[in-house]
């Protein structure tokens, strides 16, 4: 998650996601705490680099929560290999093995 602040000055930024049971969807959850006013641009990008996710959002309070989804997402197993079963709490995957 990347973010640009114009016209304010960013104190905390916590991201965090809920994966559906199928793995197929993510619902991305930004909760910013900001000193001002102004206007945050939100974007998420992938690996390789493209963008997933991109939203301007202004903001006149000291907290802002955005929620957003992602379908598809690719995931990865850190220290782990993709065939352990164990949750992962990335969401990014190496290629699975058949």
């Amino acid at each position: 998650v990347r973010l640009e602040i114009h016209g304010a000055a960013a104190l905390t930024l916590d991201a965090s996601y809920r994966l559906t049971e199928a793995l197929d969807s993510a619902t991305v959850t930004v909760d910013l705490e900001t000193v001002g006013e102004g206007v945050e641009t939100l974007t998420l990008t992938a690996p390789d680099g493209k963008c997933v996710y991109e939203t301007e959002i202004p903001f006149s309070s000291n907290t802002v929560t955005h929620t957003f989804t992602v379908d598809s997402p690719l995931l990865w197993y850190p220290r782990a290999t993709a065939l352990e079963s164990r949750p992962s709490n990335h969401l990014y995957r190496y290629p699975t093995l058949s």
